[in-house]
Order: structure tokens, then sequence, then C-alpha cells
């Protein structure tokens, strides 16, 4: 006997009071996030000044005020309701958001699941000093005038009060409260302009003046972190690309058992991202424990236009739309400043210096060689690399040359790098060595991704097939695509090439392509292999730190499958040489 079908229900438009509770399920999670997004409103209001008031660890009664521009009086019940935002109006907008909210949820989500009074002064109030309060519950508005200074304050009560099933997923008191410190402490660490009060329980936190200098910052620094930190940090400034790093990164000695403290913020935003922490553990790699994770506190300024934010309802999460770019500016820049292994013994940053950071010179993360400084656009080498070494040069350099490929010397012209260690001199084939370092990284980045990351060029240029164009092109697009490529066709026996592997970083791509071109046309080799060909055809840059990178990249992925293709000279060989 065929079971009784369950009756069905009539299709039916939501209530906007429930709509507002399902819509709290993805942005309030817990009080911590009630006050993070309070934070931002006051952020994006362009306050100076910040206090928040907790009870309770937050179940109880949040309040924040600020001293920002505050609502006027018709915009209050709007401000409260879903989808109403006062930071972007178009798709245009969406597209370059500088503000730190633009949903228009929050509010909304926030009133729906508790009892919430918002208080408001307006700058430019038609009514003089008066301010005006509005009260919501269970989705009714009650508008009264009120006394306020300019700015807005609001007060949450009683946190999911009507929806006790989430009331009951929250923690112990003394859990909640440390998420909402931590949500602070962060909003503290990005914007050292803004003056913040914290008290929980009617007892005073911190109590944080604007920090404007870099002795003000640190002390800061000091309050939310601690003075080891101070000792232990390098703080950094560089800047090219349309990409701006500063903050605060200490060395792998003061290193954490937990990723408590790393604190990385994009114009503004605290985010977590695979990209970033990806170039992070790249620059720490030879210095820190398995394990163990790097404290800083770092910010990256860019383009809005070049990080779309619009990707999750908490905001937390970014997608770059150059994540090659954004992971290898950053993971030079760090490794550049881990390299002067100093403190903040003087006020003055640490500047970018000796390199040109921009999209067309960045190398992949799977590519054995970093940046050319022969490009047009690159900034020459120092003077420090060829005067003598200073404390810091000479650490480096005692601590590679005990290594097992050493600290290279030169590059001979038949393309042999000369190396010295601990056993004396060392020649490495430059070419074959490369050959298994690039095959292993695009393997492993295959195996990671399914295929590689490409980089548009920066002008598309055609290419001549010596074949036929659209046949050629839809028999080996899923190929080309799978190793970075994009291409499209422009006639008969001509191609246009739009994205190129990222990995390809050679001195004429144009030149390159075409050779990769008539290799894989003409010849018909393997196409991964003739990319390889292609990467390790092209002359190796003639920079000593590059020469240095490639030499501990093989010994970290490759040193057991190329002994065939190094040479130690040992101090014995030059006595026979040299003996009478």
């Amino acid at each position: 006997m065929q079971a009784d079908l369950k009756s069905r229900k009539s299709i039916q438009q939501l209530s906007t009071q429930l709509a507002n509770q399902i819509a709290a399920g993805e942005v309030i999670e817990r009080p911590a996030s009630v006050v993070k997004e309070l934070l931002e409103n006051s952020i994006d209001a362009g306050a100076t000044q910040i206090d928040i008031d907790i009870q309770a660890g937050g179940t109880q009664q949040i309040r924040i005020r600020d001293n920002g521009y505050g609502i006027p009086q018709d915009e209050l019940p709007l401000a409260l309701s879903p989808h109403a935002t006062s930071k972007i109006r178009s798709l245009d907008d969406l597209i370059h958001i500088a503000s730190m909210g633009f949903r228009g949820e929050a509010l909304a989500s926030i009133a729906s699941v508790s009892e919430l009074t918002l208080t408001s002064h307006h700058r430019s109030n038609k009514h003089g000093d008066m301010a005006w309060s509005i009260k919501s519950k269970e989705g009714q508005f009650d508008l009264t005038p009120a006394s306020h200074p300019q700015g807005t304050t609001v007060e949450v009560n009683n946190l999911f009060y009507n929806t006790p099933a989430r009331r009951k997923f929250l923690k112990a008191e003394r859990t909640e409260y440390r998420h909402i410190e931590d949500v602070v402490k962060r909003m503290a660490l990005a914007y050292f302009d803004v003056a913040i009060n914290f008290r929980h329980n009617q007892r005073q936190v911190f109590s944080l003046p604007m920090a404007l200098s870099n002795e003000n910052k640190l002390q800061r620094l000091t309050r939310l972190i601690n003075k080891e930190f101070i000792q232990a940090a390098v703080q950094l400034n560089f800047e090219n690309a349309g990409l701006k790093l500063s903050g605060w990164l200490a060395n792998a000695e003061y290193s954490r058992s937990q990723s408590d403290m790393q604190y990385f913020f994009v114009n503004g935003r605290m985010i977590r991202d695979k990209v970033i922490t990806h170039a992070v553990r790249q620059a720490f790699q030879e210095t820190l424990y398995p394990g163990r994770f790097p404290v800083y506190v770092l910010h990256l300024e860019m383009d809005p236009e070049q990080v779309d934010v619009n990707v999750h309802p908490t905001k937390h999460e970014v997608r770059f739309r150059q994540g090659r770019l954004i992971h290898d500016f950053l993971f030079y820049s760090l490794r550049e400043a881990l390299a002067q292994e100093g403190g903040l013994n003087s006020a003055d940053s640490l500047n970018k210096k000796g390199r040109s950071f921009n999209s067309h010179t960045f190398p992949s993360l799977y590519n054995s060689g970093p940046f050319n400084s022969s490009h047009h656009g690159a900034v020459s080498e120092t003077a420090a690399v060829y005067s003598p070494y200073n404390m810091a040069e000479q650490s480096l350099y005692n601590k590679d040359l005990n290594k097992p490929l050493g600290v290279a010397l030169t590059k001979l012209k038949n393309n042999y790098l000369l190396t010295q260690n601990q056993h004396g001199l060392l020649v490495l084939q430059l070419a074959q060595a490369r050959k298994i370092l690039i095959q292993r990284q695009i393997k492993l980045a295959l195996a990671e991704q399914e295929k590689l990351i490409s980089k548009p060029v920066l002008i598309p240029f055609s290419i001549h097939l010596e074949v036929n164009a659209p046949f050629w092109l839809d028999k080996n697009t899923e190929q080309l695509q799978q190793l970075g490529f994009e291409l499209a066709v422009l006639g008969e026996n001509e191609v246009m090439v739009r994205h190129v592997p990222a990995m390809l970083n050679v001195s004429d791509i144009k030149k390159s392509i075409q050779q990769y071109i008539n290799l894989v046309v003409n010849n018909e080799p393997d196409f991964l292999q003739a990319l390889i060909d292609i990467i390790i055809g092209d002359d190796f840059s003639q920079s000593p730190p590059d020469w240095n990178m490639l030499l501990r990249d093989l010994e970290n992925n490759g040193l057991d499958q190329i002994q065939n293709y190094y040479h130690q000279i040992s101090d014995n060989d030059f006595s026979r040489w040299f003996k009478k």
C-alpha cells in the first residue's frame, strides 16, 4: 500500500519580522556579531570616539555610542528596515565599496532578535539640539524626542529573547565576552585614529586615546598585544603596483602555538583569506618551526575595485581580482622585512628598497625564479648589495653558508651558478636544477587546484599559427586552459593571447609565447613539457637575492633530485690543483 503523502501547504509570503529573523541567522551569530556590525556603522559614520558598554557578555545589554554624523529623524525608521543603507546606490557603488558596511541588513537583523533602541543627533539637525530615539520590538517602531549629543547610541537588550533556540546555543558569559573583546581589539588595531573606551559589567577593560603618532601607535600595540611583540617586531612600509603594505611583523623567535595573534586588514576590514595566509606562511617557511604561527598586525591598502567584499554576509571573506599579484607582493615584502632581523630600535619604518613590485614582474608561487631586476620599470639594486655586510646581513650570510647549497657568488655565462658553502665552492647547473624544481612545483599546483593560475597580459597580442587556428584551438583549449592560457581566434591563422600562466615570468612574453605555440603546433610535444622548456630557456635573473632564493627552494623541494647537477669543490681539490 502506498504511503500517505503529506498534505501540501500553499505558498505564502513570509512576514517581514520572520524574514528578518531568518536573515539574522546569517549576520548575527552571537553578541560579538552585534558589536562588530555596530562598530562598523560607527566607523562609516566618521566617528573619532566610540564608547562600548556590555553586560553579561553581551547577552543582557550592548550599548555603543559614537560621535559620528548621526541619522536624521526622517531616516530613523529606514535605518531599522531591511535592505536600507546610505552607503551604496547602484551596482557601480557595489563594485567600488569603500565603506565597512553596505548590505543594509545589520540593524534590521539585530532589531528582529532583540529589544533595540537607537538614539541619534544628526549634525545638521533642523531642530537645533533635539535628538530622536526609535525603539523596535516585535517589528513595531516607536519614535520619540530625546536628549543626545551629536552622534548615535545603539542599545541592544535581551539578545535572542524571541528566538530561544538560538539563545540556547550561546556559550558561557566569559566565553561570549572573550569574543567581544577580540572584535573590539581588532577594530582598535584597524583604526588608530579612533579613540575607544570599552567596559564590561561596569568595569573598564581598556581606554584607548587616538593614536596618530608612531609612538602612540606603539603604545596602543603594547596595550592590546604586549611589550614583547614590540621588541620582536619590525615596522614595515612597502608600496608599489597600486598596493601598500604597512604594519608590524614579529620575527620567528616570537611565534605562537596558535594563530590567535594574526591581524590582517584590507582597506581597514579585518579578513581571513587563504591567499594571505599562504603568502605569510611561505615568507616564514625557512625560519619558523612546524606547528608555530607568526604574529603580525598588517594593513593592506588597495583599490576597492580590485577586491570583492560581497562574498559572505559576515564580510570576513573577500576575493581578490589579482590574487597572484597580492600573494607575491605580500610574500616578497614580508620576506625582505624578515631578512632585516631587526626590532623597533628607531622610529623609522622599514621601507622597500632594491626591488620593484609590479604586476608584470611578479612570479607565481610555482616559479623557481623571483623578480628579474632587468625588467623595464624595475628599481636598480641598491649600493648595499655591493657594500660590506652589516651585522644583520653577516648573520644571514653565515646562516646560509651552513646550508647544503650555501650562498651564491656569481652566475657564469654558460648557465652555471657558483656558490660557497662550509665545504668550499659548489657549481650548480642552473637549467637542469630549475627544470626539476619547476616540474615538481607544477605537479603540486595541479594537484591542489587542477589548473595553473593565470594572469592577464598588459596588452593582448596576436600570434601567428602555421595551421588552421579555429580547428587547432578548439581541439586544444582544455589543455591550454589547464596550464593557465586563454587564447581567442582572431583569424584563420591567428590567435589573440589574453591570459598566460602566472609562473611564466620571462623577459619577452610575446616572443616566448610564439616559441611555445611553434613547439606545440609543429612538434606536438607534451603541452606541459613545452611550457617548462620555455620557462627554463629564458635567461635566469642576474640578482644575487634571486639566486639565493632559488637555492633555498631547491633545498626545500628538490635537493635529492639534483645531486647529478651540482659538483662540490673542496679545499683539498684546490690543494691538489695548485700543489707544486
